[in-house]
């Protein structure tokens, strides 16, 4: 007695004549540029619809969350940076935490970036401002956590 044909293997195929394998049948141009049309207008359709927010009063932009031992605030609390006004980033470094130059760096570095995404997803108006201003940023040291809530941050952006 003979053994089973195998189904689908390579030696022994058991297509009918004329049936072409499933990957074969989507790349070809009939099906695969059509697809392809379809899935990019879809995919900028779904990209433009959650970039779009009404046009309302701007929300204010959230501070970013500062890292440890530095803190990052807009130049203009509570402005919605129209107007041409000038805009810094200041960050505020604390002695007492005991960070060497490279750390303060670090630190300094991690929370301007965090700022700018968050400004991008949140109040690109105002980061286009920012950025169109020459991208200001300051940065001051304080005694302690203290010192850091007291100062005031007006006389510094003058």
């Amino acid at each position: 007695m003979a053994p089973p044909p195998r189904r689908n293997s390579p030696q022994n195929p058991t297509r009918r004549k004329g049936e072409e394998p499933w990957l074969a049948a989507s790349l070809r141009p009939a099906n695969f540029l059509p697809g392809l049309a379809i899935g990019f207008l879809l995919g900028l359709l779904l990209d433009l619809s959650s970039s779009w927010k009404p046009k309302g009063r701007p929300a204010p932009a959230p501070a970013a969350a500062p890292a440890r031992g530095s803190s990052s605030k807009r130049g203009s609390e509570g402005s919605s940076g129209s107007g041409g006004e000038e805009l810094k980033m200041v960050l505020v470094v604390r002695q007492d935490l005991k960070m060497g130059a490279g750390k303060i760096a670090s630190q300094c570095a991690h929370a301007a970036t965090g700022l700018y995404a968050e400004l991008m997803s949140s109040n690109r108006g105002l980061l286009r401002q920012w950025e169109q201003l020459g991208q200001a940023k300051i940065v001051l040291t304080c005694k302690n956590q203290q010192e850091m809530c007291c100062l005031d941050l007006k006389q510094f952006l003058q």
